[in-house]
């Protein structure tokens, strides 16, 4: 009599399996990759456009030396030239401050939880944190009762656009 399983557990991913499996995690990582290239292009840009006003004044006392004749050419090519290594070495040290930031202002508003503190019909007013802010519902003619926690989803002057936290959990 032969034995034969009723069922057969896999533990090792079929090939094809394996191969979707690092074709999905590599474009996650490439997707990943290219906005933190993007970012770091950015920021290279800043920092490069923050440093033409001094690499040109620089540059104009370097030509004023030459002009008169307190520096040679090759020297004022050589400093110059040392200036720009100078910037760019710098770079790698002072990146982290030409990046951008989180959001700040009321755009980091936008997500946050709040509790209803006056029903909104049709307007009312929420506490974010320690602050309270005039809302409105994003529904129109919607009721929310006081109490209730809202997701901020914007920001239009004073008063914050909301909507339930059950809701946008419910999509």
């Amino acid at each position: 009599m032969r034995f034969e399983p009723r069922f057969c557990l896999r533990l090792v991913p079929t090939p094809i399996e394996a191969r979707l499996s690092a074709f999905t995690e590599s474009m996650n990582q490439t997707a990943s990759q290219k906005a933190d290239r993007k970012t770091d292009r950015k920021t290279l840009q800043k920092y490069i456009v923050l440093q033409i006003p001094g690499t040109t004044m620089v540059a104009f006392l370097l030509a004023a030396l030459y002009y008169f004749g307190t520096l040679s050419g090759g020297l004022a090519i050589l400093l110059m030239i040392g200036w720009s290594v100078k910037d760019a070495v710098m770079y790698r040290f002072v990146r982290k401050a030409y990046e951008p930031g989180p959001p700040h202002g009321t755009e980091a508003l936008i997500g946050s939880q709040a509790i209803v503190v006056e029903s909104c019909e049709p307007e009312g007013r929420v506490r974010i944190g320690a602050e309270h802010w005039s809302a409105t519902p994003v529904r129109e003619g919607e009721a929310i009762d006081v109490g209730e926690r809202v997701l901020v989803t914007a920001v239009e002057g004073y008063t914050v656009r909301v909507e339930r936290a059950s809701d946008v959990r419910g999509r």
